[in-house]
């Protein structure tokens, strides 16, 4: 076992997809073979870190005791490439949303 999380929905979604049946329902981090739901829990204490996180936040670390830190954040979004200028977006749609940010999912097992 190993105290690193990875995310449910991912893990759920990509082993549904994955078309090599002899790979699936592995581990990410360390491939022991993993079959929901007996084998998989949600990490209460990284749902509460996760709750304390901002949306930029992309890494932590912890120390011997078990208290962590924000390690890492994602870029700034800049300003658009001359590639996406002038995409025009759906009737309705502003800002982040249409290119689909504004919204973090956040929980679920990581």
């Amino acid at each position: 076992w190993h105290l690193q999380c990875f995310d449910l929905k991912a893990y759920l979604v990509s082993n549904s997809r994955m078309a090599a049946f002899n790979r699936r329902w592995r581990c990410p981090v360390c491939d022991i073979v993993l079959k929901p739901p007996g084998d998989l829990f949600v990490d209460a204490y990284i749902l509460q870190i996760l709750a304390k996180t901002e949306a930029r936040d992309e890494e932590v670390a912890f120390d011997q005791h078990g208290a962590w830190r924000v390690t890492a954040w994602a870029a700034e979004p800049g300003p658009p490439s001359s590639d996406e200028e002038g995409v025009a977006e759906p009737p309705g749609a502003t800002g982040s949303a249409a290119a689909g940010g504004g919204a973090v999912e956040r929980g679920e097992g990581r």
